[in-house]
Parts: structure tokens; sequence; C-alpha cells
């Protein structure tokens, strides 16, 4: 295995790590706030479903970014491609890309609420 897919790997293994953490975090949060242990001007900055809204768009774009890198890992293992499978792996390169690109923006909004709410 070559550096740069070893740098790869871990760099996807991160990001699915990060999104388990913020899971994990919003769900301590969201417990937190359902019982009143938030005051009531933290309750007020943050809308009522934007957590639960923020951590689906989490779980969904993260199992989106999961599919995508197993499969671009078990195309890029192939020793011989064809052309349409270098095409493909391409294609599948660039929407991991995309996936990455929206994991990435869905982190930086549940990041935003959950530092709302903690205070």
């Amino acid at each position: 295995m070559t550096k740069v897919k070893i740098y790869e790997t871990i760099h996807n293994d991160w990001w699915l790590e990060k999104s388990e953490n913020l899971l994990r975090q919003s769900a301590s949060t969201s417990d937190a706030v359902a019982i009143g242990q938030s005051s009531k001007e933290t309750r007020e900055r943050v809308k009522k479903g934007t957590l639960e809204n923020n951590r689906q768009k989490v779980e969904l774009f993260k199992a989106e970014f999961d599919k995508l890198s197993n499969d671009v890992k078990e195309l890029g293992i192939k020793a011989k491609k064809s052309p349409e499978e270098r095409e493909r792996l391409k294609t599948l390169r660039e929407k991991l890309a995309l996936a990455k690109s929206n994991l990435r923006k869905a982190h930086d909004a549940m990041r935003k609420t959950l530092k709302k709410l903690s205070g």
C-alpha cells in the first residue's frame, strides 16, 4: 500500500470517527435539553428541531461518505482496470469529494448548534 493510500484511509476513517463523536455528543446534549438541564436562554437561541435536523444530516452524509469510500476502495484494489472501470473510479472519487464536502458542512452546523446549546 502506498503512502497516499494509507493517508487517504486514515483521513476517511477520521471523518467517520468525527461523525460518531458528534452524534454521541448531540445525543447527550439532546437528553440534557429534554430534561431541562440547559437554561431557558440557551434553549431560546436554538430552534426546537435544529439539533435533530443536524443529527439527521450528519447520519445521512456519514452513510453516504462511508458507502462511497468503500466503493472507491473496492474498485481501487483491482490490479487491472478497464477504461470503463477507470472512468467509474474517477466518477466515484468526484462523488466522494462532494460527500466529504457535505459531511464537513453538516459537522460545522452540528458543532455550532452544540456550542450554542452548551452555553
